[in-house]
Order: C-alpha cells, then structure tokens, then sequence
C-alpha cells in the first residue's frame, strides 16, 4: 500500500516539473509581449487570439510530456521496488 501511494506522489511530483519545464520553455520561445497588462481581460484575449501556433501547442506538448513521463512511472515503479527488495 506505501509503495503504491509513494509511486502516485512520485509520479505527480515528476509529471508537475516536467509540465512546468516545458511550459517555462515555451515562455522562452514565445515571450509575452512587454507592454501587455495580465490584469486586463481585452488584451490578453487580444493578444492569445493572435498568438503563434507553435505557442498554443507547446501547452499541449507540456501536458503530453507530463503524461507520458509519470503514467509508466507511476506503473513502473511499484513493481521495480517489490523486486529489489526481496
């Protein structure tokens, strides 16, 4: 029971930095303009609508990467843990 609630924590934990690794980086290659003002609706609405198709994908590339790296953990783990100890 440990293992599996250890493995779940592990692989939120490991899905949670990756996603934001990714996101970080898509900030990097599409930065948000200078002037905009996060507080205003109209503009940012403004400014996503004309946003880069590269930039809306790296959101799903984030969340893809994420997946991908902490569902096989999540199953992995456990079991790779149950054979080392005995």
């Amino acid at each position: 029971m440990l293992r599996a609630v250890l493995s779940t924590l592990l692989a939120l934990v490991v899905g949670s930095v990756l996603i934001s690794l990714v996101q970080s980086l898509g900030h990097v290659l599409y930065p948000f303009p200078g002037e905009l003002d996060l507080n205003d609706p109209e503009a940012l609405a403004k400014v996503l609508a004309q946003a880069p198709l590269g930039a809306l994908l790296m959101v799903e590339l984030a969340y893809v990467v994420g997946c991908f790296a902490a569902g096989p953990l999540w199953c992995a783990w456990p079991r790779a843990l149950a054979c080392a100890c005995r």
